[in-house]
């Protein structure tokens, strides 16, 4: 099996090629880094989201729950119903015996009185269920007076990571334009310039990048709005846990939720310099572009290269 003969050509093309590559791949590492700790951001927001709206008012098992036993009571009570009544008890008719219209099932006799009991007691079993919440992953179960507080500590340290990883991409990317700029021609420097872009997903276009700030700001308020039921219920807190345990947690909670705002902002704030930064890889591709496609009209002359490493077309 033949081998290719090293020249001087090769000797001084590929191991610069080989220095670009490790530019590329710590700029693909911290990239990655950056999309798998967003993807864990979703996660707590979308856990925290559900466990949220399953146990905050108006959820819906409380509202089954509530129009069944409204219906028991009027039942228990007999006729004549009211109009609250009448429709409380035609929608728990439909609920128990939908698609079955026999007679003994649309009376109000015993019947109909067990499903009622019966369906009330699994309502409240779901209900008392729901109070409590396993995390994944871990495996650990959690009351769901404690979601504030959990979801604050989740949070505080994914947004930490994340702040830190944009941070890390921006100083990489930033490096690595400057390796690039070192390319003895203009191809081979599109070609780096279009490898860094390459390794950018959700933020691969001039412009803000929307998605990350909309993410940011829809897990605040979902975390907000958790902090402030625990506020607004921090009387219950104090019946349970006493008044020392109560006020404390409910303190810990807020001051979890500031941490949070803080580092929601150093995330946009980064995100933005990321963006910036990619803005500023597209212009000088696009330059490099350019004077390529001038080039090979036979009109380019000697491209101006700055001490940033940005291409100007040659006056």
């Amino acid at each position: 099996m033949s081998r290719e003969e090293p020249t001087l050509e090769n000797a001084a093309v590929k191991p610069a090629d080989t220095e670009f590559k490790l530019y590329l791949d710590a700029v693909n590492s911290a990239s990655q880094r950056t999309r798998s700790t967003i993807y864990v951001l979703v996660a707590i927001g979308v856990l925290t989201l559900t466990a949220y709206r399953n146990t905050s008012k108006p959820d819906w098992v409380d509202s089954r729950l509530a129009q069944l036993q409204l219906a028991s009571a009027c039942v228990e009570k007999g006729g004549p119903f009211t109009n609250e009544c009448s429709a409380a008890i035609d929608y728990s008719r439909g609920f128990l015996f939908s698609g079955r219209s026999h007679e003994l099932l649309l009376g109000d006799g015993e019947e109909f009185k067990n499903e009622l009991k019966e369906q009330i007691r699994a309502f409240i079993k779901i209900r008392t269920d729901a109070l409590s919440l396993r995390l994944p992953f871990f495996g650990v179960v959690i009351d769901m007076n404690d979601l504030g507080l959990i979801t604050g500590v989740f949070l505080s340290f994914v947004l930490y990571v994340l702040q830190e990883g944009l941070h890390r991409e921006v100083d990489n990317l930033n490096r690595s334009k400057k390796k690039a700029a070192e390319a003895t021609t203009l191809q081979k420097r599109k070609e780096r310039l279009e490898l860094l872009l390459m390794t950018q997903v959700l933020a691969s276009r001039k412009g803000v990048t929307i998605g990350v700030h909309v993410l940011l700001v829809g897990v605040l308020l979902v975390h907000g709005a958790v902090v402030r039921d625990d506020w607004l219920t921090s009387g219950t807190a104090i019946a349970l846990q006493g008044q020392f345990w109560g006020t404390w947690e409910t303190r810990i909670d807020v001051g979890f939720f500031v941490l949070v705002i803080i580092l929601t902002v150093l995330c946009s704030l980064r995100q933005r310099a990321l963006d910036r930064t990619i803005d500023d890889l597209i212009v000088r591709l696009q330059g490099v572009e350019k004077l390529l496609e001038s080039e090979a009209k036979g009109e380019a002359k000697q491209p101006i290269v700055t001490e940033t490493g940005a291409v100007e077309a040659p006056k």
